[in-house]
């Protein structure tokens, strides 16, 4: 889960020799299943309840408190089948550190999945809409409640042992106003829109930022990877694509039309003839200008997708879209 370019509160790696008591005398770790920006994650069990639960632990400021973290105030708001539950936070105040307790996932995560089924030639389109469908649904909903989760990508991406969907990772989210932008530069840059780039670029003064659309290019750079072989989305010259677009948009329309016709020769000759409708919808997600691009709600919605998703081979995947009477429960406006 590391990789991104600014992370929040949670930061270094605490080894097992270190880990406070308050934690110790109610969880007995396992094994250790990750390390990066965020220090480290244990399997763990609950030694009163024998339950398995993820432990995300790390060193924190002198003095922070709880309801100053980020991630776990983001993570409390959440109660969706496709985004990790939160089941508590321990602080130590002598020792400094953090730990979230949450849902356990023991499938791995997308990435792995991705090359596991590539490997064995089992992504069917079905199949990766499945999975695309079940992100659109976890995303949506942070939207709804105003949260943008900023580093999507097949590393933030879990999978429990149903092979159900588990956005994780909070700890560059943001409570964003649907009327104001957000500028930070944050994230994973294969996965970065345009316009964060842009922001960037142009700097604090500029009133250049990015909102929630910025979630669908992720997506569908997600989708790419599922639908082709090419892995992480970088140029030729070895640059995130979002960089490559943002740089020609803010150079000449003339700059930008020609990164789009070469996005368009990536798709027309990677993504298999096969997967007919992840053709027509890729390209919509992808698209520069992020008011010109398709939206969750039209992805979880679109007709040819329930229709794939609906077929006998793949009959026990059909709850992965809600009929649209349930959309709007969540409060979707469809």
């Amino acid at each position: 889960m590391g990789g991104r370019f600014s992370t929040g509160e949670i930061a270094e790696d605490v080894p097992v020799s270190q880990l406070s008591l308050r934690f110790t005398s109610k969880y007995r770790i396992v094994r250790k299943i990750g390390q990066g920006a965020f220090g480290s994650a244990y399997e763990v069990r609950e030694k009163a309840t024998n339950s398995l639960w993820c432990a995300k632990v790390a060193k924190v400021r002198r003095g922070v408190n709880l309801d100053e973290i980020p991630e776990i105030k983001e993570m409390k708001k959440f109660d969706h089948p496709q985004i990790v539950q939160f089941q508590e936070a321990i602080l130590d105040d002598v020792l400094n550190h953090v730990y979230i307790i949450m849902e356990f996932c023991d499938g791995g995560n997308l990435k792995q999945w991705i090359r596991r089924n590539r490997k064995h030639g089992l992504l069917t389109e079905p199949l990766i809409l499945q999975m695309l469908c079940q992100i659109c649904r976890a995303v949506h909903s942070c939207h709804q409640l105003q949260t943008m989760h900023r580093d999507l990508k097949p590393e933030n991406i879990l999978l429990d042992r149903e092979r159900r969907i588990k956005l994780c990772d909070f700890g560059v989210a943001r409570q964003l106003d649907r009327n104001h932008a957000a500028t930070s530069f944050c994230g994973t840059p294969p996965y970065m829109s345009p316009e964060v780039f842009l922001a960037y670029m142009r700097g604090t003064s500029s009133k250049t930022g990015y909102d929630f659309m910025s979630e669908v290019w992720s997506i569908g750079c997600i989708l790419l990877d599922m639908a082709t072989c090419k892995g992480v989305f970088f140029t030729e010259r070895g640059s995130p694509r979002g960089l490559e677009v943002a740089d020609a948009l803010n150079k000449s329309s003339s700059g930008a039309a020609t990164k789009e016709s070469e996005l368009q020769q990536i798709f027309d000759e990677e993504i298999p003839p096969g997967y007919i409708i992840i053709r027509r919808i890729l390209p919509q997600m992808l698209r520069f200008q992020p008011e010109d691009r398709i939206t969750l709600e039209a992805i979880l919605t679109d007709p040819e997708i329930r229709e794939a998703l609906e077929t006998p081979d793949e009959s026990k995947w059909h709850e992965s879209i809600s009929p649209a009477h349930s959309l709007a429960q969540d409060g979707s406006s469809v």
